[in-house]
């Protein structure tokens, strides 16, 4: 293991705590840790085990005694490594700058998946951030500075796209790949006759999010306009759902609780790609297991039945009426009529999004196509941008 002494991180101090099980370590770095021995086992760096090519461990858990005691231990190279011989006489190498990495729950954050997030409401008119098309193709950094907008704030508009269908995959394609539901990895928004959706009309759409009848409802959407509506309307409408939890949780408790606790029941039933029929209770105002937001609601699609106490019914009714009230607040709502060649990209499960009703005049019809892309597939999208652009080691 080849170290450049003048300038790496170093040990200055090892203590060994056999009753804890653990190293206590102090770098150069002021900071000192506590080091595991089985977590140190486990992560041995030689390539008996580990593979550093894919980033995976060749080791077994079920191989592994949880109370192992180290034979010994040295700090070399001028305290740039921390060796461990084991009870099997194997052998571990530790880099310090490797093990300041490793703090356990005071380790660095990742920003790609905690972001900090910039709230907003209808300030954002006018000003939402906008990117060029073909330098997103084109950019690595253009492209890595999009995806992380949509991140924080939610909502990015891509400008001087093609007017043809076929580039909002272009521009997914960018990123990864499209994902597949029952309308299939993108999808015609145009007024048509038999539809199986009222964002195929030229209808009035409430705001709301898309598909909250998945267990992992579509995150990432990009929405491209290929032909505008002449006449008059079609402009779109979004709301952050962030600024609407906060508001909701600040002026009225009682109807955040409800909103947050109680499920609430979806149900669409049609064929488009293929005959579906689509059931999911959850609470309007969910949250997955990491605090991230997940706005579900749709209410054109709201099923006729409610699982749910009789005696709780009315309460509901009149939470999803606040609900309503709160979301179109003037200060809520942004307001963006797209033009020709403009593709709206928006965090699915954060953003509340609507349109107005449109005119169809004769030999003009207007067309958006659209699809959807997972964040893990943008985050990990992002982190691989991160380790190119700015050297951020893989861990």
């Amino acid at each position: 293991m080849a170290v450049n002494n003048d300038s790496a991180l170093r040990l200055i101090s090892l203590r060994r705590d056999d009753e804890a099980k653990w190293y206590v370590a102090s770098l150069s770095n002021n900071f000192t840790g506590k080091y595991p021995f089985i977590w140190l086992r486990d992560n041995c760096q030689c390539s008996e085990c580990y593979n550093k090519e894919c980033l995976q461990r060749e080791t077994f858990t079920t191989d592994m005694d949880p109370d192992v005691l180290p034979a010994a231990q040295a700090v070399t190279n001028q305290g740039a490594v921390l060796e461990v011989v084991w009870p099997d006489q194997h052998r571990s190498r530790y880099l310090a700058e490797w093990l300041d990495k490793q703090r356990f729950s005071e380790s660095e954050i990742d920003p790609v998946s905690f972001p900090d997030y910039q709230v907003w409401g209808a300030e954002m008119s006018g000003k939402i951030p906008a990117f060029d098309y073909a330098s997103i193709l084109s950019t690595d950094q253009v492209l890595y500075e999009w995806l992380r907008t949509i991140q924080t704030t939610g909502l990015a508009l891509v400008r001087g796209a093609p007017q043809r269908q076929g580039v909002v995959r272009e521009l997914a394609e960018r990123v990864a790949f499209f994902r597949r539901t029952i309308y299939g990895e993108e999808w015609q928004v145009e007024s048509k006759p038999n539809v199986s959706s009222l964002g195929y009309t030229s209808k009035f759409l409430v705001l709301h999010t898309d598909l909250p009848y998945y267990v992992s409802p579509p995150e990432v959407q990009l929405l491209h306009c290929i032909e505008q509506a002449k006449g008059k309307g079609g402009e779109n409408q979004f709301v952050d759902g962030w600024n609407i939890v906060r508001q909701l949780k600040a002026e009225h408790p009682e109807a955040y609780k409800v909103l947050s606790t109680v499920p609430v029941d979806y149900k669409n039933a049609a064929t488009d790609q293929y005959p579906f029929h689509m059931k999911l209770s959850r609470p309007i105002i969910d949250f997955d297991l990491r605090g991230e937001l997940c706005m579900r609601y749709n209410d054109p699609i709201r099923a006729p039945y409610m699982l749910m106490p009789v005696e709780k019914v009315t309460d509901m009714y009149k939470a999803i009426k606040l609900f309503n009230h709160v979301i179109y607040l003037p200060q809520n709502v942004v307001h963006y009529r797209m033009t020709e060649g403009e593709i709206i990209t928006f965090n699915n499960r954060r953003l509340l999004h609507g349109r107005s009703s449109f005119e169809v005049q004769t030999g003009n019809s207007r067309l958006l196509e659209g699809g959807y892309i997972d964040w893990d597939e943008v985050r990990s999208r992002m982190r691989v941008l991160r380790e190119k652009l700015f050297g951020i080691e893989r861990l």
